[in-house]
């Protein structure tokens, strides 16, 4: 089990390893959403109201297109073999 305390854990541990290893389908997308928030986090923006409001608005993008796996699936399938 891995437990996580820290921001730089996040930023030196997990980011590293799922850009390594990259979820597919939505999780994909919601790993995205995910890494932009602890980006602004390690800035510093969570702390000002303005920073809040995007974090909140990216929150509200994750799971948006859940049940269209299968379609969002294959689009970034067809962008990796694009950019091999």
């Amino acid at each position: 089990m891995l437990i996580v305390r820290k921001l730089d854990e996040l930023t030196n541990n997990i980011i590293p390893f799922f850009d390594k290893y990259p979820l597919r389908g939505q999780k994909r997308r919601n790993y995205e959403i995910w890494r932009q928030v602890v980006t602004m986090m390690e800035r510093g923006e969570h702390r000002t109201a303005e920073g809040l409001e995007k974090i909140l608005a990216l929150k509200a993008e994750m799971n948006r297109y859940q049940g269209q796996d299968e379609e969002i699936e294959a689009d970034t399938e067809d962008a990796e073999e694009a950019s091999e």
